[in-house]
């Protein structure tokens, strides 16, 4: 795709942006094709591959946030991008409301003082994609500088994709947190020399292999285990002993696993 200036953005990176901002993919397959000059809802469907009512419904959601309108008669509509203005003031308008969301969490963390909390069992059920997201992320914002994990073969990274690992490796690389795993499939060495240089890892004992699918984070006095993708949830609970014991129970299982070869 080219802009004014005949600069090339290559369309995985307009994709990518797109769903930053928080386009679900069909919204962005037929945002995209009206960028690159499409009208009708026929070449739409033509050019896209996606079905003539989740074109319509993608267009009438478009239309609500803004990004396109109608041009034409009554029937036989034809749609336009409005001025990417309009993105923009899509992304002031999240920012605005995260930072609304920022001050509410402020006030909050305001009215329950943290000695409140102290020596407190909390227990916090995550039900849905974005939310397990930010219960996995929120691991790397602890005290402690190494996370301890137990990762199954069949595992919510490998559900959630390449750009995920990615984004949480960035962000566990930048507060300089390591990880001591237990995998029961090792990665490959390119995806060690990718992911995973400042962890330790060791293969879980066989006696384990293919009997869970549950993936467990140790930090901190925190414990968060997260279903596969499948079963769509998890749980995090925040107990000095619980986690006591789950630092015993990996360490246990640490000595006994098996040395990798990087």
């Amino acid at each position: 795709m080219y802009n004014n200036d005949y600069t090339i953005m290559p369309k995985e990176e307009i994709q990518k942006i797109l769903q930053e901002i928080g386009l679900p993919s069909a919204e962005i397959s037929v945002y995209i094709s009206l960028l690159d000059g499409l009208d009708s809802v026929k070449d739409i469907i033509k050019t896209t591959g996606e079905k003539r009512p989740t074109v319509y419904y993608s267009l009438n959601s478009l239309e609500k946030r803004g990004l396109v309108s109608k041009t034409g008669k009554e029937y036989g509509n034809k749609f336009q991008v409005e001025p990417l203005d309009k993105l923009l003031e899509l992304v002031n308008k999240n920012i605005r409301k995260q930072n609304e969301l920022l001050e509410k969490t402020k006030r909050l963390k305001d009215f329950y003082p943290k000695n409140k909390l102290n020596n407190k069992v909390l227990v916090s059920y995550f039900d849905n994609l974005e939310s397990i997201k930010s219960a996995i992320f929120y691991s790397l914002y602890g005290k402690t500088k190494t996370i301890r994990t137990i990762v199954p073969a069949n595992n919510f990274f490998h559900d959630m994709g390449k750009d995920f690992v990615e984004e949480y490796v960035k962000e566990k690389v930048k507060r300089k947190i390591g990880t001591k795993a237990l995998w029961e499939d090792i990665p490959n060495k390119k995806a060690i020399e990718n992911f995973y240089l400042n962890s330790q890892i060791k293969q879980l004992p066989v006696a384990m292999h293919n009997s869970f699918e549950t993936t467990i984070f140790i930090y901190d006095d925190k414990t968060l285990y997260v279903a596969p993708k499948k079963e769509n949830h998890a749980v995090l609970i925040q107990s000095k002993e619980h986690a006591k014991m789950m630092t015993s129970i990996f360490e246990n299982l640490w000595s006994n696993a098996m040395e990798i070869e990087k």
